[in-house]
């Protein structure tokens, strides 16, 4: 009886390179779902952030009664006048940062922290945070070296620019403005038609817009003039001349369109984020919305404010 030998035969070249191709075809359907879990996971936890800070303002309100002030100037009719405190130094000790807040010196004369209260300003608090952002990571540089937290979210104050802050027209009042502070019965629109804060995004490391202590537009604040995540540019001061990358145009492919603003009347930034479709929110009531980029700027503008008295439907 003859043995058929059996020959042992190894991948063609051919055979590799189809396999290395079906290879590369999975690979390239893999990936976008697992960056699509990977923005789902942080968009969950952006989202918790943002409901934390909701509840945090509620604290506050039991404790004091009122929302806490927009920002502290010592001048009631002028911007700027030290020591310029923002609304988010004050919820501190709300968010489990009560050691932070007590390495804050309230009594400096100036601006509370430009080149003062050092440890304070450079405190890293993740929970400020959204983790889609990334751009200005934990702290970054503002004005020379020093160290500023961050922030992703930021309070909306009344009106569409820094001229219409004190406004006396009721119907363009929000919870948050300059030297005051808003119990829930003045919520006349209800607590679940008004806004307290939405998404913001941070600049580059040698830009203030971000900051958690900076009370400029697109730091502590933003105004309703433009939708969320406009492509119409900021007017930021100082947003440009202390960008690292150009003077003029922003950062427009960061969501970070701007142009320099005049540091005291028409100043505006909107809320932007990095989440694709929109912003988060949270109202007067504490929920959590997402609120759409294509919504009615109306309807957008109707959310800001705590007398307007719009019908705003859904959103």
């Amino acid at each position: 009886m003859r043995h058929l030998k059996h020959r042992r035969r190894g991948f063609t070249l051919i055979e590799l390179l189809v396999v290395i191709a079906i290879i590369a075809v999975l690979i390239a359907l893999l990936l976008p779902a697992v960056q699509q879990a990977r923005e789902a996971a942080r968009r969950t936890q952006c989202r918790n952030n943002i409901k934390q800070l909701g509840l945090a303002l509620h604290n506050y309100l039991d404790t004091h009664k009122v929302f806490p002030p927009g920002v502290i100037w010592n001048s009631p009719t002028s911007l700027f006048t030290g020591p310029r405190t923002p609304m988010l130094v004050f919820l501190l000790p709300y968010i489990d940062q009560s050691n932070t807040y007590n390495l804050v010196n309230f009594s400096v004369a100036g601006i509370l922290w430009y080149g003062n209260n050092t440890a304070a300003t450079g405190a890293s608090v993740p929970m400020l945070l959204c983790p889609s952002d990334g751009l200005g990571g934990t702290h970054k540089a503002g004005s020379g070296t020093q160290q500023l937290f961050m922030t992703n979210y930021s309070a909306v104050f009344s009106g569409n620019q820094l001229s219409d802050m004190n406004t006396t027209n009721i119907s363009l009042k929000a919870v948050f403005r300059p030297n005051a502070s808003t119990p829930i019965r003045d919520i006349n629109d209800g607590t679940s038609n008004t806004m307290l804060m939405a998404e913001s995004l941070t600049g580059t490391p040698a830009d203030l817009r971000g900051s958690a202590w900076s009370d400029q537009p697109a730091g502590a604040f933003f105004f309703t003039e433009l939708g969320p995540n406009s492509p119409l540019p900021d007017r930021c001061y100082p947003c440009c001349n202390w960008c690292d990358q150009q003077t003029t145009g922003g950062r427009p492919l960061d969501n970070l369109p701007s142009t320099n603003g005049d540091g005291s009347t028409t100043d505006s930034a909107a809320a932007r984020s990095r989440h694709e479709g929109g912003v988060h929110i949270v109202l007067a009531d504490g929920a959590v919305r997402f609120a759409s980029e294509s919504m009615s700027i109306n309807i957008w503008r109707g959310l800001s404010t705590v007398r307007g008295s719009e019908i705003l439907g859904e959103f």
